[in-house]
């Protein structure tokens, strides 16, 4: 709050997409304190931050789903990104159309011009200067700029075997509606992130907010942004992780080694 603070009318603060962090950016945007509520892997993630929160912004980081397909061989990695992003722009659409809703979308960790054509219409683009003068140098004519809604994003993937973990990163079923309709009637002003996480597994759900263990986390810290998925497939098949869930809480480790690493060099400079 104190930061948001400085400069209400330009600053967001950043949120961490956790059970936590969900709770967090609910009651600061309760408090008028703009969240961008970052991490975000999945549609249904973004459906329920949206529904929960009503954030500013959400995102999908597709560049990393891309490269998750990729660096474990399951694919060409293709539109895994781009597609999981077209189906979050669809349910946050819906939500600020349906319930008049504030949240967007942004399009997160893109890194190619090309995908800045594929992904036009989207709410809101993050992207390196490069992947902007990647855009501009390729001359794209006004119309090439389909709106994505328009565009299908086929995805392939290596004999079937990642099929089922890699779909919910873009599928919001009814079932999954209805729990995050029921959970509205829940008293959340009381909630903790256990309250949410115990929410979600009493309902077969307990894969987006996984039980991580020491071990677990040793292993994505080993892993970094990127899991390696022949150590978590059983998991990933089983339910009992799902793929944006790990996707996430890899993010935020790498964020937090990222950190340290930073701090570190200052604390040497000035030492």
């Amino acid at each position: 709050k104190r930061l948001f603070q400085i400069y209400p009318e330009r600053f967001l603060i950043k949120v961490p997409l956790t059970p936590a962090g969900y709770l967090a950016a609910r009651r600061l945007s309760e408090a008028g304190v703009r969240v961008n509520f970052t991490l975000g892997f999945s549609a249904r993630q973004n459906y329920l931050a949206a529904m929960l929160a009503e954030p500013a912004f959400v995102n999908v980081f597709l560049g990393r789903l891309n490269s998750f397909v990729t660096d474990n061989d399951l694919g060409d990695g293709e539109n895994v990104g781009e597609k999981t992003l077209a189906a979050s722009q669809g349910v946050v659409t819906e939500l600020r159309e349906l319930r008049s809703l504030v949240t967007q979308q942004i399009a997160a960790s893109m890194r190619a011009g090309d995908q800045v054509t594929a992904l036009a219409g989207v709410n809101v683009m993050t992207l390196p200067v490069a992947v902007a003068d990647d855009f501009v140098s390729s001359e794209v004519s006004s119309e090439e700029l389909v709106p994505l809604s328009d565009r299908q994003f086929p995805v392939a993937l290596e004999g079937g075997q990642p099929e089922a973990a890699v779909n919910t990163l873009w599928e919001v079923p009814p079932s999954f509606r209805q729990v995050t309709a029921a959970m509205l009637d829940e008293p959340l002003e009381d909630y903790d992130a256990d309250d949410l996480q115990a929410f979600f597994v009493e309902r077969g759900l307990g894969g987006l907010f996984p039980e991580w263990s020491e071990d677990d986390v040793q292993v994505i810290c080993e892993d970094g942004k990127i899991p390696s998925y022949s150590r978590w497939a059983d998991r990933l098949h089983s339910g009992d992780v799902a793929l944006d869930a790990l996707m996430s809480i890899s993010g935020l480790k790498q964020f937090a080694a990222d950190q340290q690493a930073l701090d570190d060099r200052i604390v040497a400079h000035f030492s």
